[in-house]
C-alpha cells in the first residue's frame, strides 16, 4: 500500500487549507439540518469519505449535491445566517462570479486558481462548492443550450478578435436557454423525475438515477457523519465511469489551489 501523508501531514499549509474546509461543511451540515434541507456529499469528497474516511490525501476542494428546490431555499438561508467569516458567493452576491452554482468563501484566506485567473472575484477565500442538481428532458440540448448562454457570457474575456464577435452574435439567440430552462421544468411539474444532472449553466454532464440518491444514507468523513447518496459506489460510477477504489497516477493527482494566504 502506497503511503500517501506526505501529500497532507498534520501541519502543513494542505492540511490547514482541508480543515478550514471541514470547518465550512460542518456549518453547513448544521444549517440544513436545522431548516431540514436535503444535501449529500459528492465528487471527490465522496470519494475520499468512502476511499479514506475522509479527505483524498492531495484535495483541496469540498463537494456538496443538493435537489434544485432545496439549493433556492439554502441559498436565501446563508446569506443571513452565515457567520462573519464566511460569505455566500453567487452570481448575484458577487458580480464577478461566472458560475451557476454557489460557494461558501472564508474571509479570512485568499487562494489563487489558475482556473479562474480571468475574472475578478469580489470573495477570493477558501471555498466549499455548492451544486444545484434536477431533471433534464434531454443531454444534448442541455449541452447546446449551455454552450450558448456561457460563450455569450465570455464574450467580453476572449482574445481572440474572430471569436470574441462570434461569441457576441450569440446575443441574439441567448433568451433560447433561458425558454429551455422553463419549459423544462414545466414539463417535471407533470411528469416523473427518474434522472438528475447539474442545472443549467454548468458544464458538466453526470447522470444519476433518482435510486442512487434516496432514500440518503450517511458516511464518515474527518470522525464525523453526513449526508451521503443511497448508493455510494454507483453515485461515484456515474460521475466517473469508474469505481474510483484505486489509487490514480502520480500526474492525476491534482490540488485546485495554487497558493493560499491566511489571515488572522
Amino acid at each position: 500500500m502506497e503511503d500517501l501523508s506526505h501529500y497532507n501531514p498534520e501541519g502543513s499549509e494542505m492540511r490547514k487549507i482541508q480543515m478550514k474546509m471541514f470547518d465550512m461543511l460542518v456549518i453547513l451540515d448544521e444549517i440544513c439540518n436545522r431548516h431540514q434541507i436535503s444535501y449529500w456529499l459528492a465528487g471527490g469528497t465522496l470519494i475520499g469519505a468512502n476511499n479514506y474516511q475522509g479527505f483524498i490525501p492531495w484535495d483541496d476542494d469540498i463537494d456538496v449535491h443538493m435537489l434544485r428546490k432545496d439549493y433556492k431555499k439554502l441559498i436565501r438561508i446563508l446569506v443571513k445566517e452565515l457567520p462573519d467569516d464566511l460569505k455566500m458567493q453567487t452570481r448575484h452576491t458577487d458580480k464577478g462570479f461566472r458560475y451557476y452554482w454557489a460557494k461558501i468563501r472564508d474571509t479570512k484566506s485568499y487562494i489563487c486558481e489558475l482556473e479562474t485567473s480571468m475574472y475578478s472575484y469580489k470573495y477570493n477565500g477558501i471555498f466549499l462548492d455548492i451544486f444545484p442538481v434536477e431533471p433534464f428532458l434531454s443531454m444534448w440540448l442541455k449541452k447546446k443550450m449551455d454552450v450558448l448562454r456561457i460563450r455569450f457570457e465570455i464574450r467580453k474575456y476572449t482574445k481572440n478578435k474572430l471569436e470574441k464577435c462570434f461569441n457576441y452574435a450569440l446575443g441574439l439567440f441567448y433568451p433560447l436557454p433561458f425558454l429551455y430552462t422553463a419549459f423544462v421544468r414545466l414539463v417535471y411539474r407533470f411528469k416523473k423525475t427518474r434522472f438528475y444532472t447539474f442545472g443549467p449553466g454548468i458544464t458538466a454532464y453526470d447522470i444519476y438515477p433518482v435510486e442512487n440518491i434516496f432514500p440518503m444514507s450517511k458516511i464518515c468523513f474527518e470522525g464525523r457523519y453526513f449526508n451521503a447518496p443511497h448508493l455510494v459506489d454507483n453515485y461515484i460510477f456515474n460521475a466517473y465511469g469508474r469505481d474510483c477504489k484505486g489509487l490514480p497516477p502520480v500526474e492525476n493527482r491534482l490540488s485546485h489551489i495554487s497558493s493560499v494566504t491566511f489571515y488572522e
